[in-house]
């Protein structure tokens, strides 16, 4: 139907530095005939087409872009709008507000971290309880 352009979506999605939500629209030729390729190509447009600028290029645009992508993003029987909804670049990213806080995030993320020594847990459960409350939540 539109593979071209899901293509490309996908990848802006992938360079896209920060979270990215992909909704694809896939008519099911087994169990839904009414939802169909037909009634996809009726009712589907490319928001770049209608002249939609995702993109927002000052701050103080940014709640009234949210607004706009979110209407937008409700439109669904008569017409599908499909495409990017909403791009912020002035935000950033979860990566880059983390390394703000821990400057060795980047070079030593979570996952990558030793959790234990010869078989035995780095901290024990008390100094994981004063850490979390101190950077996540008061703990009882």
């Amino acid at each position: 139907m539109m593979s071209e352009h899901l293509k490309e979506l996908i990848k802006k999605a992938i360079q896209h530095k920060g979270a990215t939500l992909i909704d694809v629209l896939q008519p099911c030729v087994t169990y839904d005939n009414i939802h169909t390729v037909e009634y996809y190509k009726k009712r589907v447009y490319k928001l770049e087409d209608n002249g939609w600028n995702p993109k927002v290029e000052k701050i103080d645009e940014k709640e009234e872009k949210i607004v706009k992508a979110w209407m937008k993003s409700q439109e669904y029987d008569d017409k599908i709008p499909i495409g990017v909804f909403y791009q912020d670049p002035h935000t950033p990213s979860f990566e880059e507000r983390i390394k703000e806080r821990i400057p060795s995030y980047l070079e030593t993320p979570p996952a990558r971290q030793k959790i234990d020594r010869e078989g035995k847990t780095i901290i024990d459960s008390e100094a994981f309880r004063k850490i979390f409350s101190y950077y996540i939540v008061e703990t009882e």
